[in-house]
């Protein structure tokens, strides 16, 4: 059993702003990824069993990401698995690193308080190895700094809103 990676951000919007900001292509691909990074939108289909597919950029290099949506209850949790892949949206496995998971399962809660909304992320390896589950584990501090540059894009992005 793997310790999940869980990160938590307060922001001043409500749930179903935030909701939405995962719902379509256009704002999605505005803030998701690392600071720094462009991202490119190949595929955005926010169902169950749709898939978010796109590139990540930072000077020469080009990986890709796929998220496959399990569930979505509007606008408090959104579920998917999460994946390094190639440009025909295959899963493989990231070029850094063959001990990280396959798959990650991710659930986004948000939870309205008096304050506007608790973002609660929460990551665990799917069908993965104890190495791959322990690998995961060790990446958490370098994880929780990536989740704060996106979180930070996503602040800044329903800001502009």
């Amino acid at each position: 059993m793997s310790k999940p990676l869980i990160i938590s951000r307060q922001y001043k919007h409500s749930p179903e702003k935030i909701y939405d900001a995962f719902a379509s292509a256009e704002a999605l691909g505005a803030w998701w990824g690392p600071a720094g990074m462009g991202l490119n939108v190949l595929a955005h289909d926010f169902t169950p069993g749709g898939k978010f597919h796109y590139t990540m950029e930072m000077g020469e290099q080009i990986s890709y990401g796929i998220m496959e949506f399990i569930s979505m209850k509007r606008p408090t949790e959104i579920q998917w698995l999460n994946s390094f892949a190639d440009g025909k949206g295959n899963k493989i496995k990231p070029p850094f690193a063959a001990e990280f998971p396959l798959e990650i399962h991710n659930t986004v809660n948000l939870e309205a308080n008096k304050e506007g909304t608790l973002l609660t992320i929460k990551g665990v390896p799917y069908n993965a190895t104890e190495e791959e589950i322990a690998f995961f584990e060790g990446m958490f501090e370098g994880m929780n700094q990536g989740f704060s540059g996106t979180f930070d894009q996503l602040e800044s992005y329903l800001s502009k809103l």
